[in-house]
């Protein structure tokens, strides 16, 4: 592997790599320091072989996937030539912080342990919402063996313990526009979901799990006019998890005939383009990475008020837990020809997606590690030492 003199080396951990927000937060933060004084030089996986050895189809053309991966995996397969394989976590982990000025641990590092005699600084970063007890566990474990911290959100600074958390920087998530690109049109996908002009769709894009919410967009959109539709728009491998199964058997009994099940893969802007409203009901969202790319695509988003909504309370429709105050704020405030609010929720979603950049996001973590570097002496990076600045973003 080649190294590039003078750059601040990165290597990236993660617990597993699936189709999903972690995912695609890393793959569009290595996607940022491209070109910049930071080089992410690996990315070391702790739980085992990659999803995308498997599930190749809905990782194809992610960034990533370019670096070298150090995976623990003593299986015999025969492995993609940039996957390293290890022993053990640890022989992984060790191995790539050996090429590195930083480690970052992104989201659960029940692993931590592994970063003990690694001599070099980690940064553990908390992508999960307000008072989530999973989320305090796996910190409460891993901030002992780390360096610097960020949150995604402001609500992500609550599972920090209360004498740390003005140490923790506030980087919030971003979106590829490549990602978003139109290929087929909004005409044509709903064209291909069997859709009539009259039909209005209710749309979500991501993980199908018990904390995302699914239940209570159902309980939602089942309360609406028959012309309105659900579409879940989730990874290929979702379709054969158990809690999916339980989902599909609820669609079929609360929305027969009025919901569709699509999986996009990489490439979602025509799919977030055929929606007429997102729904994020989500339990314990930090940073929403698919809340971020329906604003920059012009969509009206109903929210839980959690994480990065937070942020920018004008760009969304905040509701509770109930299921018809979501589907009244859906028909009504959101869609309905007297209460339309979507032409003001659209203009304030593009502005809260332009804060949210890649652009922005760049300069953000460049500045984050930068000070990083600065503050540990052992691992001075660049010979031009950089100069710390405040990184805290809202």
């Amino acid at each position: 592997m080649t190294i590039t003199a003078g750059k601040i080396r990165v290597g990236l951990v993660t617990p597993t790599m699936v189709v999903g927000g972690a995912t695609q937060s890393l793959n569009n933060l290595t996607i940022a320091m491209v070109g910049t004084e930071v080089e992410i030089v690996g990315l070391a996986v702790a739980q085992g072989l990659p999803q995308w050895v498997v599930d190749g189809p809905d990782f194809k053309d992610t960034t990533i996937l370019e670096l070298p991966i150090y995976v623990h995996y003593n299986g015999n397969s025969e492995l993609p030539p940039n996957l390293l394989r290890f022993p053990n976590t640890h022989d992984a982990v060790k191995s790539l912080a050996q090429q590195c000025d930083l480690l970052l641990a992104w989201g659960p590092c029940h692993y931590a342990r592994n970063f003990k005699d690694n001599q070099v600084p980690m940064i553990i970063t908390c992508r999960g919402g307000i008072g989530c007890r999973y989320t305090r566990s796996w910190l409460t474990e891993a901030i002992p063996y780390a360096q610097h911290y960020v949150s995604v959100s402001q609500d992500g600074l609550s599972n920090y313990p209360g004498d740390l958390r003005d140490q923790v920087s506030v980087i919030p998530n971003t979106y590829d526009p490549d990602r978003l690109k139109a290929s087929i049109g909004r005409e044509e996908q709903r064209r291909q979901w069997g859709l009539t002009d009259n039909q209005k769709v209710a749309g979500y894009l991501g993980r199908c799990s018990p904390e995302k919410g699914i239940t209570r967009m159902v309980d939602a959109v089942a309360m609406l006019p028959d012309d309105w539709v659900l579409v879940l728009a989730t990874p290929t491998n979702d379709s054969l998890d158990d809690y999916c199964k339980l989902m599909q058997k609820r669609l079929e009994q609360r929305l027969p005939g009025r919901f569709i099940w699509h999986h996009p893969g990489v490439a979602v802007g025509d799919t977030l383009k055929a929606f007429d409203v997102y729904l994020s009901l989500s339990e314990q969202e930090g940073c929403g990475n698919s809340v971020i790319e329906a604003w920059h695509v012009g969509l009206p988003v109903v929210y839980r008020p959690l994480g990065i909504v937070n942020h920018y309370p004008e760009a969304g429709t905040n509701v509770g837990l109930d299921s018809s105050t979501t589907a009244s704020l859906i028909a009504y405030y959101v869609i309905d020809t007297y209460y339309n609010l979507a032409p003001k929720l659209i203009e304030a979603g593009k502005a809260a997606a332009e804060d949210l950049s890649l652009t922005k996001h760049t300069e953000r973590w460049l500045e984050f590690f930068k000070a990083c570097v600065a503050n540990n002496p052992l691992h001075p990076g660049p010979d031009n030492e950089p100069t710390v600045t405040e990184t805290n973003s809202t």
